[in-house]
């Protein structure tokens, strides 16, 4: 048994990374499910975005969740392997270094995703948005994600550099 396996913050982060992934995948399923039985039994539905309204309102809530539900799952199971993989002999591994990456990419992506969505509703001109308090809500979230994915990747950028310096101190030795 590893010392890893014996610490009670991996376990306790493990069983959380588990419940999360479950929760998302439920949340998925909900977001497919939930509009067509709104559909069927109202005829209409309505995604309770900032009390948006209108078709536009309905295909953003219906393709913006599942792709943003989606990346954060991605994020949550590239955590779990990581999480994983530390228990092993080697932590700052190859694989390790690119899940690391792609959670940052993940990041962008969802700031990126917060963007378009602010971006749609700001060339519809939706009523909300000319208070500027919904909208500035919008932008700091993308300045948000945007900033976590590029402090992600640069702690990936370190984790390499360590790796290649580990591997070459091995060699060496």
């Amino acid at each position: 048994m590893n010392i890893m396996e014996k610490n009670i913050t991996y376990k306790a982060l493990m069983i959380i990374a588990d419940i999360l992934i479950a929760f998302i995948i439920f949340s998925i399923v909900l977001s497919f499910v939930v509009p067509v039985i709104l559909s069927m039994t109202k005829g209409a539905y309505d995604t309770g975005l900032h009390g948006f309204s209108g078709a536009v309102k309905n295909i953003i809530g219906f393709i913006y969740r599942p792709i943003q539900l989606g990346t954060i799952l991605l994020i949550l199971i590239l955590l779990r392997k990581i999480f994983i993989s530390i228990s092993g002999d080697q932590p700052f591994e190859l694989r390790n270094i690119i899940r690391v990456r792609h959670i940052g990419y993940a990041m962008i992506i969802l700031g990126v995703l917060r963007l378009t969505v602010f971006s749609t509703f700001l060339l519809i001109k939706e009523k909300h948005f000319e208070t500027g308090i919904i909208a500035s809500n919008y932008f700091i979230n993308f300045l948000q994600y945007l900033f976590a994915g590029f402090v992600i990747l640069v702690v990936a950028e370190v984790f390499r550099v360590g790796a290649e310096m580990y591997n070459e101190n091995k060699l060496t030795v």
